[in-house]
């Protein structure tokens, strides 16, 4: 047997023997062995709960490169194209959503997601949606919460004039105006970077802190309170 062949063997005798002692530890020992394996999945367990996937566009390209400045520039023109749309109807409610008491609750509604959920732009609903009327000097621009109905034949005059408007119709009122709709215009889009998307940066990448699930359970929480009953939402 040459020397070669002989140091293999004493190595492959002496891995075998560790084997075996490790084997044997591991049995005389077998409580400790599986504590120390349950504190180790423990731990990667946690660890894998706080891994994150960056989808943010700034992951996969260069800050020169010439695509992400083009798009750069046109979220500086033209800001986020992401929204949350509410269909509304009260169908318990003679008039529906053109109630004087349903209107009143849509502008209370309006405020409410305009001041409380995080990350909006802009909220458009009927109650400040832009009405433009010919006058015989020109052009009016009225907004129904500059003026409030105070009677329920004001709404309903004010109902025609807002169903004559085919760039209204079918965006945030139906044709035979049993519905209503809510748009959230949204201030930031999902592959923006993760610290951008923190409702709160204390609590860090908890689902329920980031964009858009933040503001989706922020809605869902302001649809749900009492004052709006009797309304109906499809979120």
């Amino acid at each position: 047997m040459s020397d070669e062949d002989q140091n293999s063997e004493e190595f492959l005798t002496r891995l075998n023997e560790s084997f075996a002692a490790v084997a044997g530890w591991s049995f005389d020992h077998r409580w400790v062995v599986v504590g120390l394996s349950t504190l180790l999945l423990a731990g990667l367990l946690y660890l894998a709960g706080g891994v994150r996937q960056d989808n943010s566009y700034e992951a996969y390209f260069d800050p020169d490169d010439p695509s992400a400045l083009v798009y750069e520039q046109y979220r500086a023109d033209f800001g986020s194209d992401e929204v949350a749309y509410i269909l509304y109807e009260a169908p318990g409610f003679e008039h529906g959503p053109w109630n004087l008491e349903v209107m009143q609750k849509l502008a209370s509604l309006t405020s409410a997601l305009e001041d409380e959920v995080p990350f909006v732009y802009e909220v458009t609903s009927l109650v400040n949606a832009e009405l433009t009327m010919g006058m015989p000097d020109g052009i009016e621009i009225f907004e129904l919460e500059d003026d409030f109905p105070e009677s329920q034949e004001e709404l309903l005059a004010l109902r025609d004039a807002y169903l004559a408007k085919p760039m209204l119709v079918g965006g945030i009122l139906s044709e035979d105006a049993r519905f209503g709709a809510i748009v959230i215009d949204m201030d930031r889009v999902s592959t923006d970077p993760p610290e951008m998307l923190r409702a709160d940066p204390e609590l860090g990448d908890a689902v329920e802190n980031i964009y858009p699930q933040a503001s989706h359970l922020r809605i869902e929480e302001i649809l749900a309170r009492p004052e709006y009953d009797g309304i109906e939402f499809y979120h």
